[in-house]
């Protein structure tokens, strides 16, 4: 159900004009997206979702909000400036390609040490390992891509 998150702004999308001109009804609306972003921060917390869904979630948002109220400056403004704006866009794909880079140097030089299979192994490895540490996967998840247990995972952490 969490990709439905970026077309909530659907439902307000009639009144849009009034929450607009209307202080007290922006910050209704202002406090309905705060509410979003807040479960979302605590889902992510919990380990439910990781840092790279969250912030594609809200970089979603962000993109149907800004066409759904292209003539509603305040509404754009108003929500953006809650779910926050184009630094978590850039910031969640710095950090997936750091760990994508980081894998394929792992890879290769595992690759020119043990053989091609082997190194695509140990590149498949690190780059899970790096996702994981930079928040954008669980250890569950990058256990079960390896098909390895989650306590040896986490040894190698």
């Amino acid at each position: 159900m969490l990709f439905l998150i970026p077309f909530y702004i659907f439902s307000y999308e009639k009144n849009l004009g009034e929450y607009d001109t209307n202080t007290e009804k922006m910050e209704e609306l202002k406090k309905q997206y705060l509410e979003i972003r807040n479960r979302l921060d605590t889902i992510c917390a919990a380990g439910i979702i990781n840092e790279y869904t969250k912030c594609t979630i809200i970089d979603m948002s962000r993109k149907v909000l800004e066409h759904l109220a292209a003539h509603y400056t305040n509404v754009r403004k108003g929500v953006i400036s809650v779910m926050g704006g184009h630094i978590l866009e850039h910031e969640a794909k710095t950090i997936l390609n750091r760990g994508i880079q980081a894998g394929k140097k792992e890879g290769i030089q595992a690759g020119k040490k043990e053989g091609i299979r082997e190194g695509i192994q140990a590149g498949k490895k690190g780059t899970l390992l790096e996702l994981v540490r930079d928040g954008l996967l669980t250890v569950e998840e990058a256990a079960k891509r390896l098909q390895m247990d989650e306590h040896e995972f986490k040894k190698l952490l």
